[in-house]
């Protein structure tokens, strides 16, 4: 029987398939959030209670995933205010300008065909001798990744120029705001999810007690049921009783 709370996905020529959040899951992530010293540690917890499939996500697939969640939760719709103006800007766009899929690098090194490709990681190494080996896919036609750890599979090379190439062909996704002045790049992508998932914690609050009191919900209601249900459901009521006072 198929499992309506699943959703599939389109992104980098793939089909992926992610978990809508209850009311009580999100609002236990966004407890996390406020609490968390490792924020890409969080997100990538969300991604494991979220994601539903056999494919290992690489790290342009995992933002992907992480931008269409807040999709489902919020809308595509994003807000920001700037001297007293709202400046609105939409998710879709920023997933449209990260979703390039890009082929692998092929590099020779003296006789061997060294074959990188998106790295599996949770964060972009800052190192870059474990960058380039983190990348490191295959060397001529023997897979390497499954191997822990790849830098003494990496000879003597142009380290710089290998690593430019690797990351300019993989991780020069943007997308500019030019009204807030701001690029959401791969440096700053987190910093950017932390900012746009992040909602007023007490409001949850207070909206789960109204659904309890007003609307009769229970928690295994509110653990089926998504934030966008439960504000329509919000809204249902208020309009009724707008509708009484007015009549």
């Amino acid at each position: 029987m198929a499992n309506f709370n699943y959703i599939d996905i389109q992104f980098l020529d793939k089909t992926h398939t992610i978990k809508e959040l209850s009311f009580i899951e999100f609002k236990n992530f966004l407890k996390r959030i406020y609490g968390s010293t490792d924020i890409i540690n969080t997100f990538n917890e969300l991604i494991t209670h979220c994601y539903k499939g056999s494919n290992k996500l690489n790290y342009v697939e995992k933002i992907l995933v992480l931008l269409n969640i807040r999709g489902l939760i919020f809308g595509n719709e994003v807000s920001f205010s700037q001297n007293e103006r709202d400046i609105n800007i939409n998710i879709q766009e920023i997933i449209d300008s990260f979703n390039i899929k890009s082929k692998e690098i092929e590099y020779q090194i003296g006789d061997n065909v060294y074959v990188f490709n998106y790295i599996f990681d949770n964060h972009i190494p800052i190192n870059k001798l474990e960058f380039i080996s983190n990348s490191l896919m295959r060397i001529n036609d023997i897979d390497v990744t499954d191997i822990s750890d790849k830098t003494e599979l990496i000879p003597a090379c142009n380290f710089n120029e290998l690593y430019d190439l690797i990351y300019e062909k993989f991780y020069n996704g943007n997308f500019y705001i030019k009204k807030l002045d701001y690029d959401i790049n791969f440096s700053s992508i987190y910093t950017f999810l932390e900012s746009i998932f992040k909602s007023d914690l007490m409001s949850l609050y207070e909206m789960e007690y109204k659904l309890r009191e007003v609307l009769n919900f229970n928690t295994y209601d509110l653990e089926n049921m998504s934030l966008p249900e439960c504000k329509m459901f919000m809204n249902f009521y208020v309009r009724d009783q707008n509708d009484k006072e007015n009549n």
